[in-house]
């Protein structure tokens, strides 16, 4: 389930509502929620907001290298 809840995320080309995980997912929204954010606490996917809603997608790479980036300039 967790696994495949991150493809879901991956795959979508826009952000996903909580309600649209679990649909695709074919689960209830309490396990899609505890999926994501364990997905969100091991830094894979990010919550934004969409038309008032909170919607997870794919964290962008370039978080991630300016992260580093940061990381080697304090160095």
């Amino acid at each position: 389930m967790y696994q495949n809840i991150e493809e879901i995320i991956e795959n979508s080309e826009e952000p996903l509502s909580t309600k649209e995980v679990a649909a695709k997912a074919e689960i209830g929204i309490t396990d899609a929620v505890k999926n994501l954010l364990r997905l969100k606490e091991e830094g894979k996917i990010e919550s934004v907001e969409k038309d008032g809603k909170v919607c997870w997608q794919k964290k962008g790479e370039d978080d991630e290298t300016a992260k580093l980036e940061k990381r080697v300039q304090r160095g």
